[in-house]
């Protein structure tokens, strides 16, 4: 009934499902009479998975941080405040150290600015904000330590929208602004760590690094919402039909909006949802590290010191936007470098392939800009060539299998009838077009 690899939202039919029908035309939360006349949401089974995967991730993180490395931190803790061998330790000493008291006014300042932003807008309540805090000061930890070590983010976004989903159910904004909030706070706390590791290396005063990091984050935040909002306003159908101006994650975020924040996870995921079972990867992930932990004991200096449960379980949930495209190019890009480079050509490796790697994420930041100017704001159509477009090779991927009952219909209530008609490409759920706040 469903493409293969989507992030879409269905009906039992198979018809998309018209989420504006399940909404309270005034507060935008789940109107329960609507949502009985539009049916339970689906999901494809790849959607699902990752979801579960996602579970899985969640708790191994917790039981691999335990066991690989509980006296590691219990020892760097007590050598905190007391090493001042290291090098860099003795050359850092050279310049005055950021006050404590700085962060404190930071963190409580923009605490109390969120709260009177959410209770003045309705968006979520004042205690919500605390809980999102206090969900990504206590995984900083163990996430902090994983991103470390193999250079790899676990991300906090499915625990979120699952903790206020089960909380506050059928509200979207608040399970979105909970889920932004608990998250990304987690993630630019990690950001500004690993700058000042980089920076205590670099010899960068503390204090020129906290402030650039500081108004590095407001020009940076101001820029992406005036983008944004310019975008929604000069781009007819963005993130719905305009092939110039594709929003995978941002269709990927207004998807999981409506999961966990309109439909919620105790009508999507509870005792009488068809996904119930998915709740079953969350003591999944917590069981797995465990076998591995003692196999390696048992037989060390082995392929088995390679394992790592929680980093094999995060990168699966870049998925989706992503696609089994992107891991086959990552695939190939990692064993050319990491194999072939590092064994036979080592010195090589040694001095360049970090300045390599980041030549790649350059190169493709330009070739968007390069793109966007050139194509896409200019009305342009992208060439074609044997690889483009994409929906010419695997039609099953791209085409429903089953046509709808009617046949012909307007999925999204905005007058765009062929949108979605037997043997024409499927088109994600949109966002509705609209200024971003």
């Amino acid at each position: 009934r469903f493409p293969m690899l989507t992030n879409g939202l269905f009906r039992v039919d198979g018809d998309p499902y018209i989420y504006r029908n399940v909404l309270d035309k005034v507060t935008k939360d789940l109107d329960q009479s609507g949502y009985e006349k539009e049916g339970p949401l689906r999901i494809t089974t790849f959607f699902a998975l990752v979801y579960g995967i996602g579970f899985a991730g969640l708790t191994s993180m917790i039981t691999h941080t335990w066991l690989y490395h509980r006296h590691k931190l219990v020892e760097q803790w007590k050598q905190s405040r007391t090493q001042t061998e290291d090098i860099h330790h003795k050359l850092m000493q050279a310049y005055p150290e950021v006050p404590d008291w700085w962060y404190a006014v930071l963190f409580f300042g923009i605490t109390a600015v969120t709260i009177f932003t959410c209770q003045y807008y309705g968006y979520m309540p004042w205690w919500a904000v605390l809980l999102a805090v206090l969900i990504s000061v206590t995984f900083a930890l163990p996430v902090g330590l994983i991103q470390a070590l193999t250079n790899q983010q676990p991300g906090l976004n499915i625990i979120t929208e699952y903790v206020i989903g089960y909380i506050l159910p059928g509200r979207a904004i608040a399970n979105v602004t909970f889920k932004t909030l608990g998250y990304i706070s987690m993630a630019q706390a990690m950001l500004f760590t690993s700058d000042l590791k980089l920076g205590h290396y670099m010899k960068i005063p503390p204090r020129a690094m906290f402030w650039a990091q500081l108004l590095g984050t407001v020009i940076a935040g101001t820029v992406n919402l005036l983008t944004a909002n310019w975008l929604m306003d000069t781009q007819p159908g963005i993130c719905t039909t305009n092939p110039q101006l594709q929003c995978n994650n941002a269709n990927t975020f207004f998807s999981a909006s409506v999961i966990w924040g309109v439909i919620a996870p105790n009508l999507m995921f509870g005792p009488t949802s068809m996904y119930n079972a998915i709740n079953y990867f969350f003591l999944f992930g917590f069981i797995l590290p465990i076998p591995f932990y003692y196999l390696k004991k048992a037989y060390p200096n082995t392929w088995l010191d390679q394992i790592h449960i929680p980093v094999l379980l995060a990168v699966v949930g870049m998925m989706p936007p992503a696609s089994p495209y992107h891991y086959s190019n990552w695939l190939v890009v990692g064993f050319i470098f990491q194999y072939f480079v590092r064994r036979y050509h080592s010195e090589w490796h040694l001095r360049f392939t970090y300045v390599t790697s980041a030549a790649f994420d350059t190169g493709v930041v330009f070739m968007g800009l390069l793109q966007f100017f050139i194509f896409t704001i200019n009305d342009k159509e992208a060439p074609v060539w044997w690889g483009n477009p994409a929906t010419r090779h695997c039609p099953l991927d791209n085409y429903p299998l089953m046509e709808p009952k009617s046949g012909k219909l307007d999925p999204w209530g905005n007058g765009e009838t062929d949108m979605f008609v037997f043997n024409k490409p499927y088109v994600a759920p949109p966002i509705v077009p609209g200024r971003v706040i």
